[in-house]
């Protein structure tokens, strides 16, 4: 019986290689892991740098937007008194002041629209319209 039993066992490799490839299989599952962590690393990184230019962008529009807000009061309220401007500012918002608000935004929309920021924008427009036969906008 004794030499039935030993023979069955010697099937299966000796502890010391089973020990071998369980930690060689390990060390490469490991590998893979941590390989495929640097990957997603690197990708978020990647989306950092890129939402970093987004908001320097943006930041950079904001203050050029303020701007123009402040140029355009400077023009509405060169018009009149000084004094006064701040209080037809206030008025306006609360009676009714549309008319400002729309002259404003159409100013800035006109600004935008020649602000070099703008360009490939037309470019785009330009290329979509010319695709469906409407040609370039002027």
């Amino acid at each position: 019986e004794r030499k039935k039993k030993k023979k069955s066992a010697s099937k299966k490799p000796p502890k010391k290689e089973r020990n071998k490839l369980a930690a060689s299989k390990y060390r490469k599952r490991k590998k893979e892991y941590i390989e495929g962590l640097e990957a997603e690393n690197g990708a978020k990184d990647k989306k950092i740098e890129e939402l970093k230019a987004s908001n320097q962008y943006l930041a950079h529009q904001n203050l050029f937007l303020h701007q123009q807000i402040h140029f355009l009061k400077s023009v509405l309220c060169f018009r009149g008194s000084g004094a006064s401007c701040t209080k037809r500012f206030k008025t306006s918002a609360i009676v009714g002041g549309l008319g400002s608000l729309v002259m404003c935004i159409t100013l800035s929309l006109a600004v935008l629209m020649n602000h070099p920021a703008s360009t490939q924008t037309r470019v785009h427009e330009d290329r979509f319209n010319v695709e469906l036969g409407n040609g370039p906008k002027s």
